[in-house]
């Protein structure tokens, strides 16, 4: 099979080199590198020399796109396109539209439901969904800096959002204005921001929830089927650590159920063939609020799926893309991913040891290789990935940590690893509100 990845942020190289099989097929990977007046090599270096790869350069000309079908530049046709990311839905949604029998993994249209955040909350409201209960609307709207500021002043304790530009602002929780002079929170907002957009940038405010419970869908969505016999749900502990459970989608957390099946119907009429992930607030009330809304695989944990789905991970995607129902099955019961960073990675480009004991379960974040030695891309915190399955949670966060070991670069940290007991907290606060990890 031939394979086009699409990657715009260069996030999922090892996802893209599983998709080979060892081999057996042959995948064209391409990020984007030229999205700048003036392009770095750090734009263009994940994927290069890396394994199975096939870094490909320049779309239209590596890749012809004929009438019938996609290419490649030795005339051979392009089977299956994915896309794990964002970043590339325009061009999801027109080879959806232009090659109707092609394969084709990504969320196309239902990259909305991460990109509009007011837009989703009248998802939410439409389909009768809990909503944050600041407003009717579940969200209140404040337009520009000084707006937001004052704000503030009379709402301590309060989230800030904005759309699309996560690198600019990601969620911001506001507490007391002396804090956040302190903080220099909106000082720092407006050198971000600049003059033209610190007065017309709108930021979508919702109030503190009560809640120590916060589990999140990680799945699948095929035209027709839902979202399959088998999914994901579980815990991330500051989006970094993750611990998940395998469900049969019937047997999901019955605050998980409402809100994912509320949303077939949506996901439907956008044709979406691919990856989602969702974050969830669930109260003692029994209330629950979808707070975001991932049109993609979550990062870095999803780095476990191609170690859980196994010898299935090419066949399924394959599926998905077609739009036709496969019935999935799993090792293991519980699945875990421990994501490793380094500071120095910043600033360098960091050689990855593994050992080859280990090589299994070590998933790089983003790489690049000279044909002998794996390197991380400049400019990236993210080093590795370790990733495991057991049957036993608890057994699987000391399986995690010890495999650790297996992975060695400049910038290793002890206190990154064991943060992964800390999801031990968000699965208890769970199972008191009913949900059985």
């Amino acid at each position: 099979m031939n394979i086009l990845v699409l990657d715009s942020g260069g996030l999922f190289t090892a996802l893209a080199n599983s998709l080979s099989m060892g081999g057996k097929h042959k995948v064209y990977y391409y990020t984007i590198w030229a999205g700048d007046a003036f392009p770095k090599l750090q734009d263009f270096a994940p994927g290069t020399g890396y394994d199975y790869l096939i870094k490909v350069k320049y779309l239209k000309i590596d890749l012809k796109w004929k009438q019938d079908a996609i290419y490649t530049k030795d005339n051979e046709k392009i089977d299956l396109v994915v896309n794990f990311d964002v970043g590339y839905n325009d061009e999801v949604y027109d080879i959806k539209n232009r090659y109707p029998e092609l394969s084709v993994v990504g969320s196309g249209l239902g990259v909305v439901l991460e990109d509009d955040r007011v837009g989703l909350k009248k998802w939410c409201k439409a389909l009768g969904l809990d909503l944050n209960p600041i407003s009717k609307e579940g969200y209140i709207l404040v337009k520009g800096i000084d707006a937001l500021e004052d704000y503030c002043k009379k709402n301590p304790d309060t989230y800030a959002k904005i759309d699309i530009f996560r690198q600019s602002m990601e969620t911001l929780h506001l507490t007391t204005p002396e804090k956040e002079l302190k903080k220099r929170t909106f000082i720092e907002l407006r050198k971000e921001f600049g003059r033209v957009f610190e007065q017309i940038i709108p930021f979508m405010m919702e109030d503190e929830i009560d809640s120590k419970a916060e589990m999140g869908f990680d799945g699948w969505h095929i035209p027709r089927f839902g979202y399959g016999n088998k999914c994901f749900a579980g815990y991330e502990y500051d989006k970094r650590h993750y611990l998940t459970r395998v469900w049969d989608y019937e047997d999901l957390p019955k605050p998980i159920f409402e809100t994912m099946d509320a949303f077939i119907p949506v996901l439907e009429k956008m044709d979406y063939r691919g990856y989602l992930s969702t974050e969830e607030k669930i109260m003692q009330d029994g209330r629950h609020l979808l707070i975001d809304w991932c049109a993609r695989l979550l990062n870095p944990g999803s780095a476990l799926y191609p170690y859980a789905f196994g010898d299935q991970w090419v066949d399924f995607n394959y599926s998905m893309g077609k739009k036709e129902y496969y019935e999935l099955d799993f090792k293991y019961k519980y699945y875990g991913a421990l994501p490793l960073y380094s500071k120095e990675g910043k600033e360098d480009y960091i050689w990855l040891d593994v050992n080859p004991k280990y090589k299994e379960n070590v998933r790089f974040l983003g790489v690049c290789s000279d044909g002998n030695d794996n390197y991380s891309i400049k400019g990236k915190e993210g080093m590795a990935c370790i990733v495991a399955g057991d049957n036993k949670w608890e057994n699987l966060i000391d399986k995690l940590i010890e495999l650790a070991k297996g992975v060695d670069y400049s910038g290793t940290e002890q206190n990154q690893i064991d943060d992964i007991k800390k999801i031990t907290t968000m699965i208890e606060a769970g199972n008191k509100l009913g949900i059985e990890f």
